[in-house]
């Protein structure tokens, strides 16, 4: 059982290393994340993914895009 964990450790350190390799060329890439990251995750922001409704967010985007078409 012992080795389960131990490999299971590892497995979940490569993953850690591999999000935070992700986050960092996501920065370098998108200079406005550095200058938004204090409004991730607050309400009421437009990164309040918690307080809005993703079902319905799309709905929005589809009726948008078919206006746009028009």
């Amino acid at each position: 059982m012992r080795i389960f964990w131990v490999a299971q450790a590892k497995h979940l350190e490569k993953d850690q290393k591999d999000c935070a390799e992700t986050v960092a060329k996501l920065r370098e890439k998108h200079g406005w994340i550095a200058s938004e990251k204090q409004l991730f995750g607050k309400p009421g922001t437009d990164y309040d993914f918690a307080g809005r409704d993703a079902q319905a967010a799309q709905q929005e985007l589809e009726v948008f895009l078919v206006e746009q078409k028009k």
